[in-house]
């Protein structure tokens, strides 16, 4: 008969390094570990899962897996105290790694959430933010290279964010800082799972706590890079039905405005690039960011927060500021890059 013990991580690590056994205890004799906090909308109500770490024990030996804590409420403060009440002893957040945010959820239940983290005192604001379609469903996969599924996720991220070279701005203190300006637009890996594997599948652009653009990877080194979040890396792109790629060693943006019959954002950007035909490929860059922006405005959505940049110009600002949804959407784009 199979029995399932959660224990603290002194006792997992001493597991790990010494090869012992796990005497039979009936519960953890310390704080259970969450690795993973997932949040969704359920029935008019917030549902919340706990990945956590776990052992297996049959026979005198243990095996190191997760399990699934689940819980909803009225309010994420009642879902909360239910999730509690499904442990037997104390509860840590210090290692929870990522807050997964699902795509259920709407704007007051995302500011409902923000708000509430900032209440449990040992949350870590250096943990990360991502979204997902369903964050119960993605938290229920099997991990691969991990025990637990929320310490893939953690591993994930930073691999791609070495891969990629995308400055991720999604740690809970980041997003806190972007959530306070006057426009507050934030991004979020979008996270999806297939048969276990997890993916980052694009970049969610928020504005006042709704999702409002979703952005594969090639969309994102763009965003990236009118956001000077872009630090270097691989890049295609297709002009002329003609696709290019070059490796960018490391990248400088910088944004301007002005106001000549309508709001004119100017977009300047230094690269360094190891490829032969730059002058093809800038021209190709050129054309691609401003259709980029272009598309990405066209419906008034301030997605790269132009307005934090913009009200620093009094002249321009107070140009636009009567009907600054129209002037974004008909804006006219400048791009010049430089190498």
């Amino acid at each position: 008969m199979k029995k399932i013990i959660i224990i603290p991580l002194i006792l997992i690590l001493t597991v790990l390094t010494l090869g012992g056994e796990i005497r039979d205890y009936s519960e953890p004799d310390g704080k259970y570990l969450i690795s993973a906090l997932g949040f969704d909308k359920a029935d008019g109500e917030i549902l919340l899962t706990a990945n956590t770490v776990v052992v297996e024990q049959e026979n005198r030996k243990s095996e190191i897996k997760q399990k699934n804590f689940t819980a909803s409420g009225k309010t994420i403060g009642e879902a909360y105290n239910f999730l509690l009440d499904k442990f037997a002893n104390t509860v840590s957040f210090g290692h929870c790694g990522v807050f997964v945010l699902g795509k259920s959820l709407d704007e007051q239940r995302t500011e409902e959430i923000f708000e509430y983290l900032y209440t449990v005192y040992d949350i870590s604001f250096d943990a990360y933010l991502v979204f997902t379609d369903n964050a119960n469903s993605l938290l229920s996969l099997s991990p691969v290279s991990s025990p637990v599924l929320g310490y893939d996720l953690m591993g994930l991220l930073k691999q791609r964010k070495e891969e990629w070279k995308l400055k991720y701005t999604s740690r809970i203190y980041e997003v806190e800082e972007r959530r306070l300006l006057t426009c507050p637009v934030f991004t979020l890996p979008y996270i999806t799972g297939e048969n276990d594997n997890l993916k980052i599948s694009g970049l969610i652009i928020f504005n006042k706590n709704r999702p409002v653009k979703i952005l594969d990877k090639n969309d994102g080194v763009l965003y990236a890079i009118v956001k000077n979040s872009f630090s270097g890396g691989n890049i295609s792109i297709i002009g002329n039905a003609k696709p290019y790629s070059a490796f960018i060693k490391n990248s400088f943006s910088a944004l301007e405005f002005d106001f000549n019959e309508g709001l004119v954002i100017k977009l300047s950007v230094k690269i360094n690039l190891s490829d032969k035909h730059k002058d093809d490929f800038c021209k190709v860059l050129e054309e691609e960011l401003a259709l980029f922006i272009k598309e990405n405005l066209k419906d008034g959505e301030d997605v790269f927060a132009l307005q934090n940049k913009i009200i620093r110009n009094k002249k321009v600002y107070s140009n636009i500021k009567e009907n600054y949804t129209e002037q974004l959407k008909n804006a006219k784009i400048e791009i010049n890059i430089m190498y």
